[in-house]
Order: structure tokens, then sequence, then C-alpha cells
């Protein structure tokens, strides 16, 4: 277990060894109470299976040195006794590991709505709840500091102070917290107080650890585009449609971006199907502050959030990448979002409007296109390896004399190998080179499988046939993890929506 005495918070990685090469291993984990919990895979993605319920175990696969490496996305993970279940064929084991909380050094917990303790970081102070972890109120300064570095750097503008965070640990204590600085809280799970008692960033924690520093990120943007305009009220689709802007193109570069692609693409794609099918929102109606938060349908709430993202996205892409800030520092000067968005793009409002409109219709991300034409070559080849295994079955089936079994297996070897130089021919994007590599290696070892079931037939030697069932493993293991790997793809870039 690495850490080996793992804190609250951050994430935990196993060894199992002295496995056989390529064997399967069940793997699951265990509550302070004893209760299975759901697997979360390293894109953070909580796996459900067809009837939606969450996946507590996942079958593992021992390399060819026989260790099997996995990690625990431990973000939300309490201190106490955890346990780790391991099965295979032979036996069953669970295994007990303690999650404790990081010291910090004592402070006088002060009251803000709810009790909280107070950790004097680097960059500010962090104050937390009960239920958030004190590791998160350590890492989350350093990512505060690279944020408003990266805002400084693309954008050229910087909050003047840089704020007090303030963490709570669910919904219950986060409405609490707000209540006690004047604050209302709707749909929201983060705000910012620019002046008054206690100004600073306040959040919710209890999300995975990519969604924390998004919303991190969303946050620090509001307070610095709030600077900008001088106080002025922006309208909301800009304003959120910056913060949300910031928050995918900031933590693509951050340690999951995985994580952050999943609801990007989500996010893109909703809004193209509105624009499609005529329920795209008119951005007037989306400058109010107060109509913005008032909004409690949900699909709704997630329209005009994606929306506002593509917004800006458009702005930026199309006319600069400070193109909303610009508009925005126009906003501050007294300018009206009409005067704002004709000086920064030279267009009416109304036209901007229209043009995003047409520009939404027919949008697709490059780097999204280019995986997808990847994956359509890449699953034809994985459907016609799923051939050879039907044509493999059906000769082994028809009891044939092995003499007459050579033609068979010679074409098998032939088709095999052609699958191999049809990846090889392939050029992944860079983003899919591991997957790439994996499927390569894949179909030679099927292609090295079926050889050796050629040269049985051949020759009869049972040499040649214990090879190739001593290969099965492998084969299996292999298959199982190309198919794993590219339903993960799929899932990320909103391609598909797959289950365990």
């Amino acid at each position: 277990i690495n850490p080996a005495y793992p804190l609250a918070g951050r994430d935990i990685r196993f060894t199992l060894e002295g496995m056989e090469p390529w064997q399967n291993v069940s793997v699951g984990f265990l509550d302070p109470r004893g209760d299975p919990v759901g697997w979360i895979t390293e894109n953070e993605i909580n796996l459900v299976s067809e009837n939606g319920e969450p996946v507590t175990e996942r079958m593992l696969f021992a390399s060819d040195s026989g260790s099997v490496i996995w990690l625990r996305i431990a973000t939300t993970d309490s201190e106490g006794v955890w346990g780790v279940s391991t099965s295979t064929d032979e036996d069953s084991t669970i295994s007990t590991y303690s999650i404790s909380q990081l010291q910090l050094e004592g402070s006088e917990p002060e009251t803000v709505g709810v009790e909280m303790r107070k950790y004097q970081g680097s960059v500010s102070d962090t104050y937390f709840s009960t239920l958030v972890p004190a590791t998160l109120a350590v890492d989350i300064q350093a990512h505060l500091k690279w944020v408003a570095g990266q805002i400084q750097e693309r954008q050229g503008i910087q909050s003047t102070t840089v704020p007090d965070i303030y963490l709570v640990g669910n919904q219950t204590l986060f409405e609490a917290v707000a209540s006690a600085t004047g604050i209302t809280v709707g749909f929201e799970s983060g705000f910012y107080r620019p002046s008054g008692v206690r100004p600073g960033i306040y959040m919710r924690t209890d999300f995975l650890r990519t969604s924390i520093l998004r919303l991190l990120t969303h946050e620090y943007v509001h307070l610095v585009l709030d600077e900008i305009s001088t106080g002025r009220e922006l309208p909301s689709w800009l304003n959120e449609g910056a913060a949300r802007y910031f928050e995918y193109v900031l933590n693509l570069e951050a340690e999951r971006p995985s994580a952050v692609l999943l609801y990007l693409y989500y996010d893109a794609d909703l809004v193209k199907s509105a624009a499609q099918n005529g329920t795209l929102l008119d951005l007037r109606k989306l400058e109010s502050q107060e109509v913005w938060q008032s909004q409690t349908d949900e699909r709704r709430i997630s329209l005009q959030y994606a929306q506002a993202y593509m917004a800006v996205r458009y702005l930026n892409e199309t006319y600069g990448s400070r193109a909303a800030v610009g508009a925005m520092k126009n906003l501050g000067r007294g300018a009206n979002i009409f005067t704002a968005i004709e000086e920064e793009t030279g267009v009416t409002y109304t036209a901007f409007q229209a043009e995003f409109r047409d520009w939404l219709i027919d949008w697709d991300d490059p780097e999204r296109s280019e995986v997808r034409e990847y994956l359509t070559v890449l699953n034809g080849i994985v459907a016609d390896r799923s051939d050879l295994s039907s044509r493999r079955s059906e000769a082994w089936d028809a009891s044939k004399p092995l003499s007459a079994m050579v033609p068979d297996k010679q074409e098998l070897v032939r088709d095999a190998r052609s699958l191999v130089d049809r990846v090889e021919a392939l050029t992944p994007p860079k983003e899919l080179d591991e997957l790439h590599q994996n499927v390569a290696a894949y179909l030679n070892r099927v292609a090295d499988w079926l050889y050796l079931e050629l040269e049985f037939v051949q020759t009869g030697s049972d040499v040649k046939i214990i090879e190739a069932n001593d290969m099965i493993p492998e084969i299996d293991a292999r298959g199982t993890l190309v198919g794993r790997g590219i339903s993960d793809v799929e899932f990320v870039y909103n391609l598909a929506r797959t289950t365990e």
C-alpha cells in the first residue's frame, strides 16, 4: 500500500504480487462499516452496471511478471479502517488498512455558521469544516496559486489579493455557512464574496478531486472578473460562461485531463443539439443574474451553463483568446452589452448571436474528430478480431483430421497478421498512444497464438498445443483491457455511453 500510512483525501496505490502471469483477480473495497463501495476509475468515472447499480468489484489482471497494481480514488474516503478484498479461483482475502487525518498545527476553531478550522497556507488561509479532509485544505493552496498565475499570464488580469478559501463538507453545511455570510444559495456549489464580512471563496467539497479543482478555478475567475468590471453587474452568460470556460481550459492541464473532457464534451453536445433542434436560449434572457439564479429545472440549469460556456468559447476562438475578458473590461468602463460586444468583435450583438448559432449547428472539436476517426477504424479491426474467434471455434468444432485443418489455420494466421498490419498502419492521436500500443501488442499475441495452433495441426506435436493453450489467459486479459480502453475513450469524448 502506497503511501504506507494513507491520509484522508488522497489517493492510494495498491500492489499485489506473487500471481501467475495474466491471472485474473476480483478486487473491491469495503468502507469502515464493512459495506462495499463503488469503483472509481482513474478518469474519475463512477462505474455502474447495466441496471444503474454501482460496480463494487472489478476484474483486474496480473502482468507478465505476476503483479497487479490499482488505484483507489480516495478523495471522499473518510478516516477509519478500510478493507480491500481480493478474490481468485483459489481463494479470497480481505486485507485492512487505516486512513487517518493529516495533523495540522492547532489553531482555535472559528465559527462561520458552523465550526471551522484554519490552515494558514503559503498562498492564503483555508478554513475547513467537519467532513473536509485536512489534506485538501493544504493541497488546494498550490492549485489556487497556479490558477492565479495562469489567468494573469493568459489574460493579463489577476485579483488584487489572493482570497481566503472556505471549504465545507456537504450541502447542509454549505447552506449554513452561506447564511452566516448573508448569502442564500440555490443550485450552486460555490460562491465568492468580494468584500464585506469574510471575503473569499466558499465551496462544497463532497466531490472528486478534479471537480473540486474545477470549482475553485470557477470561483476565482468570478472574483477576478468582478474586479475588472469595477463591481458592475456583468451579463450572466458572459460571467458564468467565462468562469466555466477557464475551469475547463486550465484544468485540462491538471492531473486528470480526462476527468475534465467528459464534462466539456457533454456541455458542448448539449448546446449543439439545442441549436440544431431550435431550443437554444436567447442570450438576452441570460443576462440577468437574478433570472439565472432563479431557475429550478435541472435541464434548464444545465443548458444555460453549457450555452454560456460555448458562447464564450466561440467568442474567444473567433475573435481572439482575450475577447471575452475584453468585452467585460468594456462593460467595466461603463459600456452596455451591445457596445461591449460590438467594440470587441466588430459585429452587432444581434449578429453575434446569429453567427454563434450557425457555428454551433456545424460545430465539431478537431481533437475529438481525430479521435472519432481513429476509433472508427480501430473498432472495425477489433470486430474482425472477434470474427477470427468465431472462425477458430468453428474449425475446432468441425472435428476434422489435423491435416485437413491446416488450410483453415493458415487462413486464420494470415488474417491475424493482416490485423496487425492494419493497426500498425494507423497513426493514433497523441492522447491515444498507449491504447494504440496495447491493441498492437494484443493482436501480435493473437497472431502468435494462432501460429502455435497452426504448428500443432501441421506437426501433431503436443508441445505446440500446450504452448498455445498456456497463452489463453494472456489473450483473454489483453482483449478485456483493450475493450475497456476503447470504452473509456468513447465515454470521455462523449462518443458512446457505456457501462461495466
